[in-house]
Order: structure tokens, then sequence, then C-alpha cells
């Protein structure tokens, strides 16, 4: 039996607003362990983000979401603003394809 595990991709609604701010912050804090944004200000930015120019992403492996990224579609071609994998999902090679 094959191991291999397909990440899937899906937009982040509001309702994931909660899990992609967590993970935004886990993001801030390993770019800068001495501090970090506030729960709530990351809240306003990723809110601001998906409800203006951008959009926000969730990679899940078996429905346990792993990681997400922000993309600003303010640019041509679209730019990604934060990507986030969480520590003990990197290096697995979800992004390859078979």
């Amino acid at each position: 039996m094959n191991d291999l595990h397909l990440m899937s991709v899906r937009r982040g609604m509001d309702d994931d607003l909660d899990v992609i701010s967590e993970l935004s912050r886990k993001l801030s804090l390993e770019l800068n362990p001495t501090g970090s944004d506030e729960p709530d200000q990351i809240k306003k930015r990723i809110m601001k983000n998906i409800h203006s120019d951008g959009q926000a992403f969730l990679f899940e492996i078996n429905n346990k979401i792993i990681g997400y990224s922000l993309v600003s579609k303010n640019n041509d071609p679209c730019s990604i603003e934060e990507f986030f994998i969480i520590p003990e999902e990197r290096g697995k090679y979800y992004g390859n394809s078979a």
C-alpha cells in the first residue's frame, strides 16, 4: 500500500478566519520570535486581505489543515503575501505530483 497522501487546496472562507489567523500568528512568531501581532490585529489584517484584493487558500491532508497562503490579486501576476506549512508537515513532498 502506498503511504502517499495527496494534499488538497481549498479557498479560505470567513468561517476559516480563526484557523487562518492562528496559522498567520505562528508564521509571524517563526519570523520574529520576540514578538507578534495581537490575535485581533491579525484577524483584522486577514479579513481586510480576503475582502479586498486577496484570497486565502488552505492546504489539507486527510481533512486536516496543514497550512495556508494569502494571495494578493492586486498585481499582475498575482503575488503570494504569506505562505506557511506547519513545521511537523514540512519536507513531506506534498507539493510534488506523482
